[in-house]
């Protein structure tokens, strides 16, 4: 069997791609595909973000302990030990009385 490949132009780079290399997106109950290649998305997410801390001087990243910088690490200590978080060095996490125990286990809250 000799199936066709379908391609789509990217709004970015410019090159016919095939479909597997665009994000889809359900719109208007309909799948469609959109209109920049992943690659090029994801260059546009990276420089979006590095434009954001050049601009802002500051970026955060949704994973912990990794900052993009020493001011940011800096930045995030301050804030936690300001609103009464504790850093447990042995076991490198903070906790917080009434909220999270020493070794890391959340407290559960009753619901009022």
């Amino acid at each position: 069997m000799n199936e066709e490949i379908i391609k789509k132009l990217c709004k970015y780079c410019l090159v016919e791609k095939e479909l597997s290399e665009f994000y889809t997106q359900m719109q208007g109950g309909k799948l469609i595909y959109q209109t920049g290649c992943r690659q090029c998305r994801k260059d546009k997410i990276k420089s979006k973000r590095l434009e954001l801390y050049e601009d802002e001087g500051y970026y955060y990243y949704s994973q912990p302990f990794k900052y993009f910088s020493t001011t940011q690490e800096e930045d995030v200590k301050e804030i936690l030990i300001t609103l009464g978080w504790i850093w447990n060095e042995e076991k490198e996490l903070w906790w917080k009385p009434g909220i999270k125990d020493i070794n890391g286990k959340w407290i559960k809250q009753n619901k009022q």
